[in-house]
C-alpha cells in the first residue's frame, strides 16, 4: 500500500471514531436529556426517532449526491454540516432546538459514515474484508471509548455541552486535513456514468428486500441497545451511571475486538455462513442476559463480541450484489431499513408505558433472532440468483 494510500486510510479510520463518539453520546446522554429538557419516555424515544429521520432524510442525500460529486467533495459538505450541528448543540435550549441538533447530527454523520464504507476497501481491493472491519473497528473503538470516558465525565462534571463543543473542534480538524488528501473515485465502481438503477428496482428486489429487513432488524437490535441499555440498567436494574455505562462499553469493546478477526474470516469463509453462526450466538447471549437481569446484564454486553462484524458483512453484501450501482444501492438500502429505526423508537416509549421496560427489552434480542431467521433464508439462494446487473 502506497504511502499517501496509508495516509488516507488512516485519516477514514480517525473520520469514524469520530462519528462514532457522537452516535454513542445519544444513548448515553438520554437520561441527561430528560432531566435538562423535562423529557417523558415517549418524547426520550420520539427524539431518537427523529434522529433516525435524520439518517434517512442524509442516506438518500448521499446516494444523490455520489451522481454528481466526487466523494470527497460529498464528504468535505457533510463534515461542515456536522460541525455546524455539533455547535448548535452547545447552545440548545429548547426541545425544538434539541431536536434539530439531533436531526442534523445524526443525520450528517451516517451520510459520511456510508462514503467511509464505500471508499475505504477502494483504497486496497485486495483486502476489502479486511479493511471495512478496521474501519468498522475504529467505530467501535470510539464508542467503547467515549462511553467510559464520558460516563466518568459526567459522574464527576454537569457540564455535557462542553463534550459537543470538544468533538466540533476535533471534526474541524480532520475538515482541514480531507483537503490535502486522496479520496478514491466512485465513478465507475458504482456505474452512475454508463448504468441506471431506479429505487424501486432496489427496494422491491428479491435481493434489496432481504438485505432491507436484515438491516432493519439489525438496527433494532445493535441500536436499541445503543440507545436504551444506560437507562434499562440504571432505571430498571438499579445500577448507577457509572456502572451503566461501563457494561454498554464493554458492549462495544467486544464488537471491536470482534472486527479486528471478522475481516479475515469474512476473506477466507463464506460470508452469510459467517453472519448467520455470528447471529445465532449472539441471540442466545442477549436473550438470557435479558432473563437473568441484573446477574445477565454482563451477558448482554458479551454479545457485542458476535455483534462485530454482522453490519460490515451486510455492507459487503451489498457490494456483491449491487456490483455496478455501489454507492446508490447502499444508500437505499440503509435508507429503507433506517425506516425500521424510526418506527421502532416512535413506538418504543409507548411500548415500555403500556408494557412496562422489563418486557419492552425483549425487542432487541428479537431483531437479533429475526436477522438469524433472514439469513438462514439467505444461505438457501444461489449468488446469481441475488446479484442485481444494473443496465
Amino acid at each position: 500500500m502506497k504511502g499517501k494510500h496509508i495516509v488516507s486510510v488512516s485519516v477514514f479510520f480517525i473520520t469514524m471514531l469520530t462519528l462514532a463518539v457522537s452516535d454513542s453520546l445519544r444513548g448515553i446522554l438520554l437520561p441527561i436529556y430528560e432531566n435538562s429538557f423535562s423529557l417523558g419516555k415517549e418524547q426520550s424515544s420520539a427524539l431518537v426517532g427523529i434522529s433516525y429521520g435524520g439518517v434517512l432524510v442524509f442516506t438518500l442525500l448521499a446516494g444523490q449526491l455520489g451522481k454528481r460529486l466526487k466523494a470527497k467533495k460529498v464528504i468535505q459538505i457533510g463534515l461542515l454540516i456536522f460541525i455546524l450541528s455539533l455547535l448548535l448543540m452547545t447552545i440548545a435550549k429548547s426541545y425544538i432546538a434539541l431536536i434539530l441538533s439531533i436531526f442534523f447530527i445524526t443525520g450528517s454523520a451516517a451520510y459520511i459514515n456510508i462514503y467511509l464504507n464505500i471508499t475505504t476497501p477502494l483504497v486496497f481491493a485486495l483486502y476489502q474484508g479486511i479493511l471495512l472491519n478496521l474501519l468498522h473497528f475504529f467505530y467501535g473503538l470510539g464508542v467503547s471509548l467515549s462511553q467510559t470516558g464520558i460516563g466518568y465525565f459526567l459522574s464527576t462534571n454537569d457540564n455535557w455541552r462542553i463534550i459537543y463543543l470538544m468533538l466540533a473542534i476535533v471534526s474541524i480538524l480532520i475538515l482541514a486535513i480531507y483537503h490535502f488528501i486522496d479520496v478514491p473515485t466512485l465513478e465507475v465502481e458504482m456505474g452512475t456514468k454508463n448504468h441506471s438503477i431506479g429505487w424501486k428496482e432496489i427496494i422491491f428486489s428479491k435481493t434489496g428486500s432481504m438485505l432491507i429487513l436484515l438491516l432493519g432488524f439489525y438496527f433494532i437490535a445493535e441500536h436499541g441497545t445503543m440507545n436504551y441499555f444506560v437507562s434499562y440498567t440504571n432505571e430498571i436494574l438499579g445500577m448507577n451511571f457509572e456502572i451503566s455505562t461501563s457494561l454498554l462499553s464493554l458492549f462495544f469493546v467486544l464488537i471491536t475486538v470482534g472486527r479486528l478477526f471478522g475481516g479475515y474470516l469474512m476473506d477466507k469463509f463464506n460470508i452469510i455462513s459467517v453472519l448467520f453462526l455470528c447471529s445465532i450466538f449472539g441471540s442466545f447471549l442477549y436473550i438470557f442476559g435479558v432473563v437473568f437481569t441484573n446477574k445477565g446484564a454482563l451477558l448482554i454486553s458479551s454479545s457485542g463480541l458476535f455483534f462485530s462484524i454482522i453490519y460490515p458483512g451486510l455492507i459487503l453484501l451489498i457490494k456483491e450484489y449491487f456490483p455496478k450501482a455501489i454507492v446508490y444501492a447502499t444508500s437505499i438500502i440503509v435508507s429503507a431499513a433506517t425506516i425500521f429505526d424510526i418506527i421502532f423508537n416512535f413506538a418504543f416509549g409507548h411500548i415500555v408505558n403500556l408494557l412496562t421496560f422489563n418486557v419492552a427489552i425483549y425487542l432487541f434480542p428479537f431483531g437479533i433472532i429475526m436477522v438469524s431467521i433472514l439469513l438462514f433464508r439467505l444461505k438457501n439462494f444461489h449468488k446469481s440468483e441475488m446479484v442485481i446487473e444494473v443496465t
